[in-house]
């Protein structure tokens, strides 16, 4: 300790005569004596903190399992923002820095290497049987649904043998092959029969489904039954829809044309301030067409802009049905779940509440968000959805009091 005092003095007499160079010189040796001083408590201490890699390859557009605290374990230390979200948007090999703290409270990187590849096969929708007359041409790809997890331009052609000018069945394939060489197969068949005359319509009446019926059979202590409607359901009493044991409704704020031109649904204000006046909890849908994320973010603030603040006891959601038009759009089946959770994001941001639309059967195969709430259409009895939802559409031919015509039906589980 006193050599140290000692070497201390003489410096400092020395910082104070000498001339600017040696001043310098002075002062570098004392950095570089404290820094060494720094090193040597360091290496007294060193961290014992280890980082192992416990995932290291993710699918593209892997939703599940892809954060920081999966990819990677840490003992004696831990990881700032171990939520955080790894992107799996970008296929290839990606390297990012890590901030984790060491059992010495110190702030340190780790430099993480991932690969995300893409192994999912292309999916292609479509009916077992394909009747056709005998002679005609019709255009047979044009009636299903070819996508990919990752390709917006994938090309779905048939695969086999078929004579559409001679009656008979045809066991062909439909097939498409993505850019990363994912190849799907799916069979079907092709009946070529004579021409049938029409021998007018045959069409069965319509049964519809009276909502106290309804009621009773779904009704109870954990749920709420309601309503969908639009302009189609004209002038609604909703006075009556309230007597007649109703609970909500969700009611159609507009729409939105293929080329993005946005329509307010002329009953919609109507709508909102009588169900609101009548008692009933109240959301709203917007029927989209998007087929970019900035559609659908502009879709979602006409939607906010439309409310003007007015408050919601139920979800927006966003009800994308166009699947007829899918192949056209040339996007792939992340894009339309990047589509509609750009939506979702946006009116939640202002507040309220976003929801996903769909069909049991284009939820269980398409749409992957399910971290959001989900209002599911499958028109039966007794639904065997598996995923969760929040609202269930289950009949469109409903029967109640104070509207003309049929009207869709729901039971909610938000309480």
């Amino acid at each position: 300790m006193l050599l140290l005092t000692n070497i201390c003095s003489i410096l400092y007499t020395v910082f104070m005569r000498e001339n600017k160079i040696a001043k310098l010189i002075i002062l570098l040796l004392i950095i570089s004596f404290l820094w060494g001083c720094s090193n040597k408590k360091e290496e007294e201490n060193p961290s014992l903190t280890k980082i192992t890699v416990k995932i290291n390859g993710f699918e593209y557009a892997e939703r599940k399992n892809n954060s920081i605290l999966d990819a990677l374990d840490i003992t004696d230390g831990e990881f700032i923002n171990a939520e955080d979200k790894i992107n799996t948007l970008v296929l290839g090999e990606h390297t990012v820095n890590v901030k984790y703290k060491n059992s010495n409270g110190k702030t340190q990187k780790y430099k993480y290497v991932y690969t995300v590849k893409d192994t999912t096969k292309p999916m292609i929708l479509h009916r077992s049987v394909f009747n056709v007359n005998v002679g005609s041409n019709p255009d047979i790809l044009s009636q299903i649904i070819c996508g990919d997890n990752y390709d917006s331009n994938l090309v779905c052609e048939i695969e086999g043998e078929y004579d559409l000018n001679k009656i008979g069945e045809y066991k062909v394939y439909f097939t498409a092959k993505d850019s990363s060489g994912n190849l799907t197969k799916s069979p079907f068949k092709i009946v070529v029969k004579e021409k049938q005359e029409s021998n007018g319509s045959n069409n069965t009446p319509v049964k519809g489904k009276e909502i106290t019926d309804f009621i009773k059979k779904y009704k109870s202590d954990n749920n709420e039954i309601g309503i969908d409607v639009s302009t189609w359901q004209g002038d609604v009493d909703y006075e009556k829809v309230k007597n007649a044991g109703i609970d909500f409704v969700l009611i159609r704020l507009g729409y939105a044309s293929k080329d993005g031109k946005i329509t307010l649904d002329n009953k919609f204000k109507q709508n909102l301030k009588n169900a609101k006046e009548a008692g009933l909890k109240v959301g709203v849908y917007f029927y989209s067409k998007a087929s970019t994320v900035m559609m659908a973010k502009e879709q979602a603030k006409y939607v906010i802009d439309a409310l003007d603040g007015e408050e919601l006891s139920l979800p927006i959601a966003f009800d994308w049905e166009c699947w007829n038009d899918f192949n056209s759009f040339h996007i792939s089946y992340t894009d339309l779940n990047l589509i509609a959770e750009e939506f979702i994001k946006t009116v939640q941001e202002a507040g309220y509440i976003g929801m996903n639309y769909g069909s049991a059967s284009y939820l269980e195969k398409v749409w992957f968000i399910d971290e959001y709430p989900v209002w599911m259409a499958h028109y039966t009895t007794k639904t065997d959805f598996k995923k969760e939802y929040y609202i269930w559409q289950a009949s469109n031919v409903g029967v109640v009091p104070g509207i003309d015509g049929f009207v869709d039906l729901d039971v909610s589980y938000i309480k």
